[in-house]
């Protein structure tokens, strides 16, 4: 039987943050398939994800998958290959998806008829800085959203699979902003929508370089896109696999 959804989780040395997400997917009530794809990570991480095997029973499954390269665009692509659902969702190793909040987001996805969707993202602690910031790209996001252009983090999205695979997937050649790629040439062909769900994040990338800097990399990154010009100033090194325990 075709499991409601398949979800891809990329790693690369997360054997501290995976295993709450995982955990918190074990207890929604969706079939669904699972693949936390790993860049040979050197903690921990597969044995972490393998010991969470046997949370997911009946019609859903977790498998742990040897990415062939290393690379968060490739990994995400490489999960939608192996994935058979007809909706696809993308989920970075240090979110927690709330009780039900999956089933809210998948029938709040099908009624909207959209082909891209992300959720309301919030500090996954009592972080009053952090609220404000992913207040403001809220409000940036659905302002946006009004001229059809989907300015989605990587950090949760949903895609049907077939407009999915005809957008060509993640670039695989970028960077950075990746993620934003996808959903404005998701959005640019077909239905792009905030769902009302909310989805805690951790705030790691924030405390490990810094509020401001993090803040500003994004602004620039943002108003580049938005502007259609080159981002040369937000343009670094993507923290992928560099953080430490929770």
């Amino acid at each position: 039987m075709k499991p409601t959804i398949s979800i891809t989780i990329p790693t690369l040395n997360e054997e501290s943050y995976v295993p709450r997400l995982l955990r918190s997917l074990a207890h929604q009530r969706v079939a669904m398939q699972v693949f936390v794809i790993d860049a040979h990570s050197e903690d921990g991480t597969k044995r972490v994800v393998e010991a969470c095997q046997a949370l997911f029973t009946g019609e859903s499954s977790l498998t742990f998958v040897a990415s062939p390269e290393k690379g968060i665009s490739f990994q995400r692509n490489y999960g939608a290959r192996l994935a058979t659902s007809d909706t696809l969702l993308f989920l970075d190793a240090d979110v927690l998806v709330p009780e039900n909040a999956l089933q809210r987001m998948l029938s709040e996805f099908v009624k909207r008829k959209l082909d891209i969707a992300s959720t309301l993202l919030c500090p996954d602690e009592k972080d009053v800085r952090g609220s404000a910031i992913f207040l403001l790209g809220r409000i940036f996001q659905r302002i946006m959203l009004l001229r059809n252009r989907a300015y989605f983090a990587g950090s949760c999205t949903l895609c049907r699979a077939a407009a999915f695979r005809s957008s060509g997937g993640y670039d695989e050649a970028q960077k950075v902003g990746e993620d934003v790629d996808l959903s404005l040439r998701m959005s640019a062909r077909g239905r792009a929508g905030l769902l009302s769900v909310r989805m805690p994040v951790s705030m790691r990338r924030f405390k490990k370089y810094g509020y401001w800097k993090v803040f500003v990399q994004w602004f620039l990154g943002i108003a580049a896109s938005v502007l259609g010009v080159e981002n040369k100033i937000a343009v670094h090194k993507y923290p992928f696999g560099e953080y430490g325990k929770v």
